[in-house]
């Protein structure tokens, strides 16, 4: 009947290892978690093996396929390297590593001869090594094998009392998976322990989903008597060691250990490949590797990972509230030749709000949605703004738009700038005095015209003789007897003299007829130091209760030509009592008095106030400024 259970048991462990082996031989590819710390650019290792479960060498660039989210991406990079092992060896001695052979050797003897055997051979690797063994200090990355097995010969070798306890195999795979000393190392652990018992089952499931996920093979020295290689406990220590993609084998003191070698070797040697990612989106991703050559084809198993790719976002650095374009004028001909501020620069800032700086493919600028300019290389960050073509004033958004190399692009909130153009005067006066030089051609011709007229009647006055101032002929009267010659009575005509010069419409005008006083003036403040101070002009009268201050033909009665003045700057009002007030329009420079802001409110004015348009002053003058009077002290003691 034992022997039955026995042999059934054999099978079962042999028909489940024929089943892990099989899903072994259909996954050859395996890769680790991806790396995205330098996104667009992903990295990964990857192990390809045979079906014996050799590493496949040799392979190139053209011979791998990267399945991003089933998307396929070729490969940009592909190095084979050597990196070596990180192995740590767990021993979980029990009782059933004490009995003796024949010639007086412990199991555990044996154990240590294989161990000793392998570390002898592997001097030239580069593995990392630890030990581990319940009832000791764990010895941790030793570089040497030698030192290593200075390590396992200090280990305690009487296991007669000792007590197992599979906490081991967790710490040990917690140590092969912490930071490699070389990165692509492979990662394994060498599990020595006696058979488990049944309530330690239970613990294998999440052992192996531990080795799983942390890329760590498990491979296991089950050291007990024969009897037990077949039980529960055994059948669960050999399906987490296949699971992880190890090895499991069972000692009782007459099998042949198996080359610890073979196990590693393989583990030795990985790929390390990188591709540039066409990922777009937010969430889960998932990364595959197709290899195929002429003698191999496999796809490995997808790895899911977590990556949110949001879009650059474009933000202009310190944009302009308000531009201002003054006329620029031939100081010959007074004709228009131009504006100021024909460009402005302006600058923008790139941020990537999934923290995955890239490259850019394009900026572009946009004003009141149209395209001003556009980068497709460097510098993406500078624009320049062309005011050439702007020639009447408003309010202009300014939008910015930034494409990275994966196409994701975004567009920046509007920024209003007010662009104010300065007019050229209109009317008759205005064309008068762009007209300057034939004004003046004209004012000397009619000059010389009226003074020849005026000498050609001068001198047919003299030689008129008519007009010699001689009485004319006396007529004779008879008085009585006798004849009397009486003089002519009547008035003389009036002679037709000039008395009055031609008003032309660029000289000053009187102002003439009721109402048409000037009641106030404003009186231009120079620098004493300026060149403008030697060529004063006249005070500007103030005609009207209301006069509109400005630039703008249009917009202001009072015309100021000077940059600083809006086009409609501020307002003059004089009310029914005769106090005059001022009200800034909400211009760029401002309206001062006596170097204090308006702020937008109605401030009266003062004769003698200073007023400053910007950067004009004038002194406010009354015609008939109030009166003031001296004050007058009076003493008690004076009668």
């Amino acid at each position: 009947m034992q022997r039955s259970l026995r042999f059934a048991g054999l099978v079962l462990a042999f028909l489940y290892l024929a089943q892990t082996v099989s899903a072994q031989v259909s996954t050859l590819v395996e890769i680790g978690a991806p790396n995205t710390d330098e996104f667009p650019s992903v990295s990964t290792y990857l192990e390809v093996r045979d079906e014996g479960g050799n590493f496949v060498s040799g392979l190139a660039a053209g011979d791998v396929t990267i399945l991003e989210n089933n998307q396929p991406v070729s490969v940009d990079e592909l190095t084979e390297l050597s990196p070596g092992v990180q192995l740590v060896v767990a021993i979980n001695p029990g009782t059933t590593f004490a009995p003796r052979d024949s010639q007086g050797l412990s199991r555990y003897d044996d154990v240590v001869l294989a161990l000793t055997d392998w570390a002898v051979d592997s001097e030239a690797n580069t593995d990392d090594l630890s030990l581990m063994m319940n009832g000791m200090e764990d010895v941790s990355h030793l570089a040497a094998p030698m030192v290593w097995l200075e390590a396992l010969a200090a280990a305690p070798t009487d296991h007669r009392s000792a007590v197992p306890n599979l906490q081991i195999l967790s710490r040990a795979i917690g140590l092969a998976a912490s930071s490699p000393a070389r990165a692509g190392m492979g990662q394994a652990v060498l599990l020595i322990t006696p058979h488990p018992e049944f309530d330690e089952i239970a613990a294998f499931e999440s052992l192996g989903e531990q080795a799983r996920n942390n890329g760590v093979r498990l491979f296991v020295w089950m050291i007990t008597s024969e009897a037990y290689f077949t039980t529960q406990g055994a059948l669960a220590l050999q399906e987490i060691a296949f699971s992880t993609g190890g090895q499991f084998f069972a000692y009782s003191g007459t099998e042949e250990f198996p080359d610890l070698e073979t196990y590693l070797e393989p583990l030795r040697n990985i790929y390390f490949l990188t591709y540039t990612s066409k990922i777009t989106t937010q969430g889960e991703q998932t990364l595959a590797v197709e290899v195929e050559t002429p003698t191999f084809q496999a796809v490995s198993a997808p790895q899911t990972f977590p990556l949110d790719i949001l879009p650059p976002n474009p933000i202009l650095v310190s944009p302009p509230a308000d531009l201002y374009r003054s006329i620029l004028t031939d100081a010959r001909t007074n004709q228009l030749t131009g504006y100021t501020n024909e460009t402005q620069d302006l600058e923008i800032l790139i941020e990537f709000p999934d923290g995955f700086e890239r490259p850019l493919v394009r900026t572009t600028l946009y004003i009141n949605g149209k395209i001003a300019d556009e980068n497709t290389a460097p510098p993406f960050e500078r624009f320049t703004w062309n005011l050439a073509e702007i020639s009447e004033s408003g309010k202009y958004e300014l939008q910015v738009e930034a494409v990275d190399v994966l196409g994701l692009s975004s567009i920046s909130l509007p920024n209003t700038v007010d662009v104010t153009v300065q007019q050229l005067p209109q009317g008759f006066a205005a064309e008068i005095s762009r007209q300057g030089s034939i004004v003046s051609a004209v004012v000397v011709f009619v000059s010389g015209a009226v003074l020849i007229v005026v000498l050609v009647m001068v001198m047919r006055r003299r030689h008129d003789p008519t007009q010699t101032g001689k009485w004319k002929k006396r007529k004779v009267r008879k008085i009585g007897n006798k004849d009397q010659t009486v003089p002519r009575t009547g008035i003389e005509p009036a002679r037709k003299t000039l008395t009055g010069w031609v008003q032309f419409p660029w000289t000053p005008v009187t102002p003439r007829g009721r109402g048409a006083e000037p009641v106030a003036y404003l009186e231009r403040v120079y620098d004493p130091n300026s060149l403008e101070a030697m060529t004063p002009t006249q005070p500007i009268p103030i005609l009207n209760n209301v006069v509109t201050l400005g630039a703008d033909p249009t917009k202001a009665t009072l015309i100021l030509d000077e940059p600083s003045i809006a086009a409609q700057h501020a307002r003059l009002r004089r009310d029914r009592e005769g106090n005059f007030f001022v009200l800034d329009h909400g211009s760029v420079a401002g309206t001062w008095i006596n170097y204090t802001m308006a702020n937008g409110k109605e401030i009266r004015l003062q004769h003698g106030d200073l007023i400053h348009l910007g950067r004009v002053g004038y002194r406010f003058r009354m015609k008939n400024p109030p009166k003031t009077y001296e004050p007058v002290i009076e003493f008690e003691n004076q009668k």
